[in-house]
């Protein structure tokens, strides 16, 4: 069951800020009451005063004594028979108070007002002025909505993905740039290879050294030839040297003959077909590599995407979270939510893209669903709505049983009380009402 509404009947200042003695009577039903006048003239300390009283010590300003004051209070009255008073001292001190009809006086004075119109509250203009940020942040810690988890591990994914995706890209452009090689998978064994050309080597050297031997053994017969002719020459003189010099020249023939047979059987090894192998096998491994290095890069390039894809799946799952916890939580208006970056939206678009009215409208409807008890809200920034704006404020106030107290600077039409020097200069509410204007401005 509905708690039944409470609304403020009365509200009694001195000494307050700016304000000397202020005693207003307000509606107890749908109205919207303006408060205007110059600047620094205690239409903020009036609004201020107000919150002070009802939300607790957090809102009590260092200094709340209207400068000379010696003591001060600011009381309020509602509907259901409660008196609120908080006094104010030169040392920041002071007294809260609550008591009924009766004069039953409360024990816990906060918490009693803590349970019947708690501490969440929103100003709706303040609202729609704020930046997407503070918006969202309002948002939820007016309902209560948690999901700083949330937006911590997507940022923190989001970063990470962000870093993979260009490590990936550089990845994939570095595979693309290295051209596409046809070779076998595997080297050829250079070695083998290289062996073969040893082999060979040392057998054309040995085949080098024979016909070093048979060109000495040519020369050889050579110098016996011209011995035999010269001991042929002293064969008279020795006969002995002549033979000799037969049997050396037989010999010397012998292994001539030898050695000539051995040299002429002798076969070089063709180096060019080894060496065109070789450089062959240099060739091929030289793609063998290109190859695996291709391969290589574009396996890490797959390996770096699918990294990158899976911390998109990790933020997809985080948003899907998101979702599903904005649609548990109990927001105030239908159709406001979050978007992925964690922004304020209504009916999944952007709430900036809403009408000037609509933003209006929500945000209006924000700040009573925020107040179901005490039907009751405050607006400073008044002076930034224009007299279509005041309409919609004044319709809303009416069609849903809601007081609204909005500070305005000036004092034109629409304003129904006029503060100044810390009093009520004029109160034009019942004036007003007679001549129609609080009709055609929709107040």
């Amino acid at each position: 069951m509905s708690p039944k509404p409470v609304h403020v009947t009365a509200l009694e200042v001195e000494n307050y800020k700016r304000l000397r003695a202020v005693r207003l009577i307000l509606s107890a039903d749908g109205s919207l009451t303006v408060i205007g006048g110059d600047n620094e003239q205690g239409k903020s300390s009036l609004l201020d005063g107000l919150c002070a009283v009802l939300a607790g010590e957090a809102f009590v300003p260092d200094v709340a004594l209207r400068k000379g004051a010696e003591k001060g209070y600011y009381k309020v009255n509602l509907d259901n028979g409660l008196t609120i008073k908080r006094t104010f001292t030169p040392g920041g001190g002071g007294t809260l108070t609550v008591t009924n009809a009766e004069g039953f006086r409360a024990q816990a004075p906060q918490a009693m007002l803590d349970a019947l119109i708690g501490r969440r509250a929103l100003d709706p203009v303040a609202f729609i002025r704020m930046d997407k940020p503070k918006q969202a942040d309002t948002l939820r810690r007016v309902t209560g909505l948690d999901l700083s988890d949330l937006d911590g591990q997507r940022k923190e994914a989001y970063e990470e993905r962000t870093v993979a995706n260009r490590v990936a890209k550089d990845a994939a452009a570095k595979a693309v740039s290295l051209p596409a090689v046809e070779a076998p998978d595997q080297e050829v064994d250079f070695l083998a290879t290289a062996n073969e050309v040893a082999d060979a080597g040392e057998k054309n050297a040995a085949n080098k050294a024979l016909r070093a031997s048979a060109d000495k053994a040519a020369r050889e017969i050579g110098e016996a030839n011209e011995a035999v002719g010269t001991a042929e020459a002293a064969l008279a003189l020795a006969v002995k040297a002549l033979d000799e010099a037969k049997a050396v020249h037989a010999a010397a023939v012998e292994y001539g003959l030898a050695a000539s047979k051995v040299a002429s059987e002798a076969a070089d090894i063709d180096l060019a077909p080894i060496l065109a192998r070789s450089k062959e096998a240099t060739a091929v491994n030289e793609r063998v590599r290109a190859k695996k290095a291709k391969a290589e890069a574009e396996f890490r390039a797959e390996m770096l995407k699918a990294n990158a894809d899976l911390l998109t799946t990790r933020i997809e799952e985080i948003d899907a979270e998101r979702v599903k916890r904005i649609g548990a939580a109990a927001l105030p208006v239908p159709g406001l939510g979050f978007d992925g970056d964690g922004n304020v939206t209504l009916n999944d678009l952007p709430f900036s893209q809403a009408s000037q009215a609509e933003q209006l409208r929500v945000s209006l409807a924000m700040g009573a669903a925020l107040q179901p008890t005490l039907r009751l809200i405050i607006v400073k920034d008044g002076s930034l709505l224009d007299a279509k704006s005041l309409g919609i404020v004044g319709a809303f106030a009416r069609d849903n049983d809601l007081q609204i107290l909005m500070e305005r600077v000036g004092d034109g039409a629409e304003v129904g009380v006029v503060i100044e020097d810390g009093a009520v200069l004029e109160d034009r509410r019942a004036s007003n009402e007679d001549a129609g204007e609080q009709g055609r401005l929709g107040l």
